[in-house]
């Protein structure tokens, strides 16, 4: 409603009314609008805060492995590694673990085992002539043992 000359109190308030509701509606229709695009604005901060913490754990990560390799540990240890403790005290900790593990003389890596240190007396009766050939030729001590009746 617009305003006129000699309204009555009724039409005055009327039209008062009626501008604020003009106003509270443009209000209300803003207000969803930056509602909208605050909502798009934390997602996005958490977007960039999670990809923010990957890149912290990698750059972690590939710290680690400059120190494992320092201290001439296989890299493969930055997996085992739990990141909310001290990282030097375990490096230390796992240093000195694989030292007196290698020391050990019943310390056999598992690059130097045969593979024949597994077999069974049963899967020795089910070998052919050749493979008991190849185990005896690899691993003599073995084949002794299984083939001792």
């Amino acid at each position: 409603m617009e305003f006129k000359e000699n309204m009555t109190q009724e039409e005055y308030d009327l039209a008062i009314q009626s501008a604020q509701d003009k106003v509270r509606t443009e209000y209300v229709k803003k207000m969803k609008e930056l509602q909208s695009q605050d909502k798009g604005f934390e997602d996005e901060l958490e977007e960039l805060k999670t990809k923010n913490k990957e890149l912290e754990l990698q750059n972690q990560k590939m710290q680690l492995a400059s120190k494992l390799t320092e201290k001439g540990l296989p890299t493969d240890f930055v997996e085992l590694i739990n990141f909310d403790r001290d990282v030097d005290e375990t490096l230390d900790k796992l240093s000195s673990l694989v030292a007196t593990k290698a020391e050990s003389k019943d310390f056999i890596p598992d690059s130097h085992k045969g593979s024949e240190q597994g077999i069974t007396k049963e899967q020795f009766n089910e070998m052919g002539y050749i493979e008991r050939a190849n185990l005896s030729n690899s691993n003599p001590e073995l084949y002794a043992q299984l083939s001792a009746d």
